[in-house]
């Protein structure tokens, strides 16, 4: 597999998952690569994570792709970012 970046912004994150808005509509239970920066820090967090749900919403009269993510492992230090 070769790294795609299907992000074009990120919504919200927590400990337990992350909402974005994404290049096109994902489907429901397709694994993916997560990669983020902690604020305040150089720490980056690599994460594994699934899609749990994708939907097609209108934004400013375009379409808009968006996604919510579960993190396969409850992650320790967005933990202590989002809190």
């Amino acid at each position: 597999r070769s790294p795609y970046n299907v992000a074009h912004k990120l919504i919200d994150v927590s400990a337990k998952g992350a909402c974005l808005v994404t290049s096109g509509r994902l489907r429901q239970g397709l694994p993916v690569s997560v990669e983020l920066s902690v604020p305040g820090s150089k720490e980056r967090v690599r994460l594994k994570a699934f899609v749990r749900w994708s939907t097609t919403v209108e934004s400013k009269g375009r379409p808009a792709h968006v996604a919510g993510l579960e993190f396969e492992q409850r992650s320790a230090a967005l933990a202590k970012t989002t809190s």
